[in-house]
């Protein structure tokens, strides 16, 4: 796949738009399902629209080197909440544009 390629895949299948939703998500469970969550990373009186989630990054790995039978995509995008730094989040997608799994590597973690 050369950057060409790379770069319609990205736009078919809106990886800008499912990482930002995609960290979305994850404040949300925690608001759901653990809301000292929220308290511990963000502080009291969390405010969802004082959170900046900016794509940065998309890259191509070939894994299981030399068999090449892991290959995958992943975006990345900087998390800001008030002007702070929260760390960066990861969205990991299959070359059928599927989402594998996520990571949030935060300056708490």
């Amino acid at each position: 796949m050369n950057s060409s390629e790379l770069r319609f895949w990205i736009n078919k299948n809106e990886v800008e738009k499912r990482t930002i939703q995609g960290f979305r998500d994850v404040v949300d469970n925690f608001i759901k399902d653990n809301p000292s969550r929220i308290i511990e990373y963000f502080g009291e009186n969390f405010d969802m629209n004082l959170l900046m989630i900016s794509m940065y990054k998309v890259s191509f790995t070939i894994g299981n080197w030399p068999e090449s039978d892991f290959n995958y995509i992943t975006s990345f995008a900087r998390i800001e909440y008030k002007n702070k730094d929260m760390g960066v989040y990861k969205l990991v997608f299959n070359l059928d544009g599927e989402i594998e799994d996520d990571y949030w590597v935060s300056d708490d973690n």
